[in-house]
Formats: C-alpha cells, sequence, structure tokens
C-alpha cells in the first residue's frame, strides 16, 4: 500500500526541493516519469526559471508548461508576441517558475547537432552563474539516455552536476537506468531519486551505494511489487524512502 498519494507527494515535495538539490527519475519507457514531473515542477515556486530539454520533440507531459523553443537563448515565437502586443495576460511571465521547452527531435543526424549545440549553451548557463547568483534554476535533462549518448553532452551534464549545488542550479535527470554511463562522481550528487516498477538488481545496488543507508534485498523488493505508475522516492537527504501512488 503507498505511503503517500500523488497529490500529498506533489505538496510536500514541490515546495520543498532546495535549488541546488539533484533529482534523477528511474523507471523503463512508459511508466509515467516525465508526466509526473510534468506535474511537479508547478508546484516548484522557488525557482525562478525552468528549462525542459526534450530530445524526442513535443512531449504530452510538459505541453501546458511554459514556451516551447527550438533554440538558445530563446526568442518568444510570433504567435505569443502578437497576444503580447494585442494585450492579453502572458500567464508565462506571471507565475514561477517561468518555463522554456526545447523541444528539438531528432530525426537525421544533423538534428542531433543542433540539439547538442542548443543543449550545450543551456548547460553553460550553470558554468557562467557566480557563487551569489540569486535567481535559481531547474535544468530537466528528459531521457537522459538519449541526450549522453555525445560524450561532449554526457561531461557537460556531469559537470553540471558538480557544480550546480554551490550555484543554485538543479539538474533533473531521467533515466531507463542509473548505470547509463555515468560515472559515480555525478550520481553521487543526486540527492532524491524517484524510481518506477523496475525489476532491475543494479537499481536498487547503485542507489544503495548512492545513499549509503538502504538495503538494496528491500528496495529490489518494493520495486518490483509497484503498481505500474507508483513510484518511490529516496531522499538521499534523510536516507529514508516512501512509496507513491499512482494517481
Amino acid at each position: 500500500m503507498a505511503d503517500m498519494s500523488r497529490a500529498e507527494f506533489i505538496a510536500e515535495f514541490g515546495p520543498n526541493l532546495k535549488p541546488g538539490d539533484h533529482v534523477s527519475l528511474i523507471g523503463p519507457t512508459g511508466r509515467g516519469k516525465s508526466t509526473l514531473w510534468g506535474q511537479v515542477m508547478p508546484a516548484c515556486t522557488q525557482f525562478d526559471t525552468a528549462v525542459i530539454m526534450a530530445p524526442k520533440g513535443k512531449d504530452p507531459a510538459y505541453a501546458s508548461l511554459g514556451h516551447p523553443t527550438s533554440q538558445w537563448p530563446p526568442k518568444i515565437n510570433v504567435e505569443e508576441k502578437i497576444k503580447i502586443w494585442l494585450g492579453y495576460p502572458d500567464r508565462h511571465h506571471e507565475i514561477r517558475p517561468k518555463v522554456w521547452r526545447i523541444e528539438v527531435g531528432v530525426k537525421k543526424p544533423e538534428d542531433m547537432e543542433k540539439l547538442v549545440g542548443v543543449y550545450r549553451r543551456v548547460l553553460g548557463m550553470t558554468y557562467t552563474r557566480g557563487e551569489n547568483e540569486k535567481k535559481s534554476v531547474m535544468l530537466v535533462v528528459d531521457d537522459s539516455k538519449f541526450v549522453c549518448r555525445d560524450k561532449d553532452m554526457l561531461k557537460a551534464v556531469v559537470d553540471c552536476l558538480m557544480i550546480g549545488r554551490s550555484k543554485k542550479v538543479s539538474i533533473v535527470n531521467n533515466f531507463q537506468r542509473p548505470g547509463l554511463g555515468v560515472p559515480r562522481e555525478g550520481l553521487d550528487q543526486i540527492t532524491h531519486a524517484i524510481i518506477a516498477k523496475n525489476r532491475d538488481r543494479d537499481t536498487a545496488k547503485r542507489l544503495t551505494e548512492i545513499s549509503g543507508a538502504v538495503d538494496p534485498k528491500e528496495l529490489e523488493a518494493v520495486f518490483g511489487n509497484l503498481g505500474y505508475h507508483e513510484a518511490v522516492w529516496v531522499n538521499g537527504r534523510t536516507d529514508e524512502w516512501r512509496i507513491i501512488a499512482a494517481d
């Protein structure tokens, strides 16, 4: 039986995620990782800006959030500009976080080159921020397996995981498995993990190594018995875990 409903999780987790904390969403395709995070993001009002990097193009999980863009720095599209000129309220600038969706669907090699270039510029925001920067930023790297096929991109993501916590930048990674070529020094920076139904023993072992206080056999059993859209929230700050209901 779940420890908390999805609404309870969003209400507890979203507003209390600290800028600089990193989150890893882990689980097979189709288990609702992106959908859950799309529900959590509007509750993270402590962040000033959020950038969703979606290599599959338009994702219904994020469709209602912010403005789409295929470049960085972003530009508001013509339709949105017309609304502003006509005096329509721009909800995007009235709420926090201010969300941008980078939707560069990869169908051919040159698309991948464009995607990597945009991502590198977005991740570059982390490097150029001063230690006393007041604004906080969340970078959502959706489908990290796809993105990190490029070695330079993988290094950029890991570097941002390493330095983001000191600069109020949070990285949210979406993994099918936590050991997808991401070096240990990157995984060690993860402060929260949200894991969908999963029978992969390596996932439990990896998370145990990260948190240091969770029994891998216990987690493995829990993962295997989850409902289809249920998830486990592992809090690396407290070494506690709770089961989130499907809805």
